[in-house]
């Protein structure tokens, strides 16, 4: 890191300590180390820091709560064996080893070819679970992703555990996997798991990266995480992924915070962009430098990148961007006909207006829980039939419903926007889109949430879109997962609910996460292999009074 290079927040970044006391390769020095990176990021972005996602806040938690978390991780790795609560499986989410952390499951991803499937989600259970070497990692390295499989095609599935990077590339010390999981499939047995990830070097340097992980045998195991994208930690924070893969073809796309100060487009100042990488030998090595696809340079910002491959291999990527104020926001989609090495220019789809209230940097949903990203889904029909190559996006939007709120934070705008699912569908390769219409089918004029969508498009050319939905609640607490239908390309919808219960917003009640989580996103899968109708829709669901996730495989209508 060069010295003077950059100035960020009123601290220059070369001189803010990464002070660790503890030895830094023992369990609780790695754990001291991480809080100590998070302190670092923190203090680099500032405000910006606030535009992460919920893997990238998982860091700064840690670093927020370090002097309230330490006592109790000291105790922990002290404690011996018999002192832990017995469990009869630590990775299930009805078992608990504290009752105090690890109980949350949620923002999922399943990837569906035949009659396999995998499932993964953010698990505090395995970060916990790894931290006290209930289900250890051979390095000592920590997970905050759990997954499940199934052989019945989405029927019912198996807690498969934690997914952990092991084993480790020499030079590597530690590699930690935060979570923001995404899961494909290019045939019945060939599966990838992507996440968030930090390394630590063997002397002690960290760096910021993607992992992929690859199973050929449907997820029953995983060989070791291999960092699709890496950079320096000191000079760069890469958050939210996201992955499609065809054959031995996989793509990731991520966003890079880049506070180095070196950037030829933003010399001397702060720099977020949008990156994508490419394996062309199923994820054994990976494509450097990253093919940059939006970069914006200051107080501007570019987030949630989304990737679809069309059936005549196009590569599209969706992605939000923000101005300055953090309010004002938009969705972009730019095309590749060239496998990813060049794009053209972007497109914007739509402005769209944020949902909730904004306080403290964040946008708030009723209940108070974040809901800053609002790009939900971006899907390619690969059908073969009517709507065959069409792109479909959807996204929450606030634009229809608000009221006045007075709770905001002083400067922004006093009012409530209430959520809404829209929709808008491209039949010319991205190049326009049509006007946004409602996924949602109650009255507009209802004062209630739809928020966090995800779609996919089946082998009949059906789109199907899952959210939550607080209709059947009139004071806008409750919660219900509704899956949304269209035959006809998105020009109408059917709603129907698919939760037997509806249930509150749970947040606050685990000591290893964000106190405003409540998941970012959901999954909707199609049969990659086209040899099922159907979706497979996985959430988070709050019914037991903690976060679990659930999953659903049904054809519609």
């Amino acid at each position: 890191m060069r010295r003077g290079a950059f100035l960020a927040s009123g601290v220059l970044i070369a001189s803010i300590p990464l002070a660790q006391a503890a030895e830094p390769e023992s369990r609780f020095g790695h754990l001291e180390g991480l809080a100590s990176r998070g302190q670092y990021l923190k203090a680099v972005l500032g405000a910006r820091h606030e535009r992460l996602s919920s893997g990238g806040h998982r860091i700064i938690d840690l670093a927020d709560r370090w002097s309230e978390l330490a006592p109790g991780f000291q105790r922990a790795l002290e404690a011996t064996s018999n002192r832990l609560a017995p469990v009869s499986d630590p990775n299930a989410g009805e078992d608990f080893i504290s009752r105090m952390a690890g109980n949350t499951q949620s923002e999922t991803t399943v990837g569906w070819c035949g009659h396999n499937a995998v499932n993964g989600w953010n698990d505090s259970c395995s970060f916990v679970a790894s931290l006290l070497l209930v289900v250890g990692s051979p390095c000592d390295s920590f997970g905050f992703a759990g997954f499940g499989t199934s052989s019945y095609a989405g029927v019912t599935f198996t807690d498969g555990g934690i997914l952990l990077a092991d084993p480790l590339p020499a030079g590597i010390l530690f590699r930690d996997l935060f979570g923001d999981p995404l899961v494909r499939c290019t045939d019945q047995h060939t599966f990838y798991y992507g996440s968030l990830a930090t390394d630590t070097t063997t002397s002690f340097a960290t760096s910021s990266g993607i992992s992929v992980s690859k199973s050929t045998d449907a997820g029953a195991s995983w060989g070791g995480a291999v960092m699709a994208a890496s950079k320096s930690g000191l000079e760069h924070f890469l958050d939210k992924p996201w992955m499609e893969a065809h054959g031995d073809t996989v793509y990731v796309t991520y966003t890079d915070f880049d506070f180095s100060g070196t950037s030829a487009t933003c010399p001397l100042d702060f720099r977020t962009a949008i990156e994508i990488v490419k394996s062309v030998d199923g994820g054994a090595t990976w494509s450097s430098p990253p093919v940059i696809i939006d970069e914006v340079c200051g107080d501007l910002g570019v987030q949630g990148s989304q990737i679809a491959i069309g059936p005549t291999g196009h590569v599209h990527v969706a992605w939000e961007t923000y101005d300055v104020d953090f309010v004002t926001r938009s969705l972009k989609v730019a095309k590749s006909t060239t496998g990813g090495v060049s794009f053209d220019p972007a497109v914007t789809v739509d402005s769209l207006t944020a949902v909730g209230a904004f306080s403290g940097g964040r946008s708030l949903l009723q209940g108070r829980f974040r809901a800053d990203l609002d790009l939900g889904g971006l899907a390619v029909d690969r059908s073969g039939g009517p709507g065959n190559g069409n792109l479909y996006i959807v996204w929450q939007d606030g634009r229809n419903l608000s009221q006045f709120e007075p709770f905001v934070v002083l400067g922004a705008v006093p009012v409530y926007n209430f959520s809404d699912i829209l929709f808008s569908r491209s039949t010319d390769g991205g190049a326009t889109w049509s006007p946004a219409t409602r996924v949602n089918d109650d009255p507009v004029s209802s004062p209630v949430d739809q928020f966090q969508p995800g779609i996919a498009v089946d082998k009949a050319g059906i789109i199907g879109v899952f959210f939550y939905d607080r209709r059947r609640d009139s004071r806008n607490f409750l919660i219900d997962g509704f899956f949304a239908a269209s035959i006809n390309g998105g020009h109408s919808w059917i709603n129907k609910r698919i939760t037997k219960n509806n249930f509150p917003a749970i947040h606050f009640e685990d000591a290893v996460v964000n106190s405003l989580y409540m998941g970012d996103y959901v999954a909707v899968a199609e049969d990659r292999e086209k040899d099922h109708f159907g979706f497979i829709v996985s959430f988070g669901e709050n019914s037991k009074g903690d976060p679990n996730v659930v999953r659903e495989r049904f054809a519609f209508p």
